[in-house]
């Protein structure tokens, strides 16, 4: 598995997007990822506190907003794997990470693959272990708390030769610390350079707390 050679790649683009997203906003401020107003409204963590997250069965509204970097695995056009890493904002998160993976079915259409197959162990530097092969991302805080994604097909239309923008559907699986056995489904939509793999995307997702 391609893992930590990877991952150096994209700690460099981490670096850079850290740089450039902590410079534009402060804890209080919006991200650069376009959001709208009630969607950057919901970015703010629940008044009644994340400890009052569990009890009740009532849906909550999670949203994440994220500058990524694709690095794709294999030669193109179709490449073998799609994996990623990425720099932004969760609710209930904070400023958090993003590590995924997908495979290509075509240039313009792919599907989740393991997020294991590159980023197990970076992903257990930070605490996050025993991750289902079903799970494509992760989205993590410095503190430990995590969300698993399964991805649906991921759908993307070429719109010019810089930009490509993709939708798919999410189911969330599991998570780890304030996320464990949490579930919920939504979907994800952004756009990304091909040419070199940087991009944005935003999750909107109702979530269980059980």
């Amino acid at each position: 598995m391609k893992k930590h050679y990877m991952f150096q790649k994209g700690l460099l683009a981490i670096a850079s997007a850290v740089t450039i997203f902590t410079s534009c906003i402060s804890d209080g401020e919006e991200p650069l990822v376009e959001v709208k107003p009630l969607e950057a409204e919901l970015l703010v963590t629940d008044p009644s506190g994340e400890e009052n997250l569990r009890k009740s069965d009532t849906p909550y509204t999670y949203i994440e907003v994220f500058k990524n970097q694709i690095m794709p695995s294999g030669e193109p056009p179709l490449y073998d794997y799609l994996p990623g890493s990425g720099v932004g904002l969760g609710k209930y998160l904070g400023k958090s990470y993003s590590f995924i993976n997908q495979k290509p079915i075509t240039p313009l259409m792919s599907e989740g693959a393991p997020v294991t197959m590159f980023f197990e162990d970076d992903l257990a530097a930070l605490g996050i272990t025993d991750i289902p092969d079903n799970v494509s991302s992760v989205t993590v805080s410095n503190g430990g708390h995590a969300l698993f994604f399964e991805s649906g097909l991921n759908e993307g239309k070429l719109v010019s030769n810089d930009r490509i923008e993709f939708e798919a559907d999410l189911t969330i699986v599991d998570g780890r610390g304030k996320f464990e056995g949490v579930t919920g489904t939504g979907k994800v939509t952004g756009f990304f350079n091909p040419n070199t793999g940087e991009g944005q995307s935003k999750v909107i997702a109702e979530i269980i707390f059980e």
